[in-house]
């Protein structure tokens, strides 16, 4: 009896802490490294971020990247990688990035933690050389 107790006990902290992170990118952790776009809205700079991501699929692939484009208020856009349900609002709040914010870049590492950030667009080559000199990386680990 104490066993099935036990085992109710582990199920439900399993569900509950599932659901606490939905909407947030916990589902990529130590899977993908990630690329969060924001833009208050479609935007020059939103635009010519899109072209620079688009023009090397292989390269974002090869360093297991997910790019997500979080722009205002609406359903995020994922421009490479597998969808999962988040919460723009929730990804603003954790990554420090307001509604308002014109435009901004995060790269986000496979641990979750954020290793580099802009405020303009960016060249792939400029984005890779942070993400190649990270241990993960390094290590030969994709």
């Amino acid at each position: 009896m104490q066993r099935l107790v036990l085992v109710a006990i582990i199920a439900i902290l399993f569900v509950v802490t599932r659901g606490c992170a939905s909407g947030t990118l916990h589902d990529y952790q130590w899977h993908d490294r990630l690329l969060l776009v924001f833009a208050s809205e479609e935007n020059a700079a939103l635009k010519e971020q899109a072209r620079l991501v688009q023009a090397d699929p292989d390269g974002l692939a090869d360093r297991d990247m997910v790019v997500i484009a979080i722009i205002g208020e609406r359903a995020a856009q994922f421009w490479r990688g597998t969808p999962h349900q988040i919460s723009p609002a929730m990804v603003r709040n954790e990554y420090g990035v307001s509604r308002d914010t014109p435009f901004a870049l995060r790269v986000i590492g496979k641990d979750g933690g954020t290793k580099w950030r802009s405020s303009k667009p960016t060249p792939l080559d400029e984005i890779y050389g942070i993400i190649d000199a990270m241990p993960m990386r390094r290590a030969g680990e994709h």
